[in-house]
């Protein structure tokens, strides 16, 4: 007979740290053998979505994405964000600018015969 201390215990899913848009973006764009131009429009790309992961958060009224300031009781300090609204829609045009010519230049690179060719064996 088994107790229920016995009994198996589900897995536990193990916890890891937050990444942010651009390492996901990177992770999921780089290939072996990238030529030089296309890692740099993906770590353009990557610097790009991290950008407009930030803004979302400003619009979204994240309040650990806006600035913290601390001064002294007799100073006075002014902080202005604005036009987050705007940078988010230019970061947009801009991120998806930068997809397509990736994925042009993917396009237009010569394709290896270990690269998917289900005939190159025939």
């Amino acid at each position: 007979m088994t107790s229920q201390n016995d009994a198996p215990k589900p897995a536990t899913r193990r916890r890891s740290t937050p990444r942010t848009a651009g390492q996901r973006l990177t992770q999921e764009l780089s290939r072996r053998g990238d030529p030089f131009s296309i890692r740099l429009l993906i770590e353009r790309a990557a610097h790009t979505a991290d950008w407009l992961e930030k803004c979302t958060e400003l619009l979204n009224g994240k309040r650990s994405a806006w600035m913290h300031v601390r001064v002294n009781r007799d100073q006075v300090l002014e902080v202005r964000i604005d036009n987050a609204l705007r940078e988010a829609r230019q970061l947009t045009v801009e991120l998806r600018h930068l997809m397509a010519e990736i994925h042009r230049q993917r396009a237009a690179l010569p394709m290896g015969p270990a690269e998917d060719d289900d005939l190159a064996d025939l």
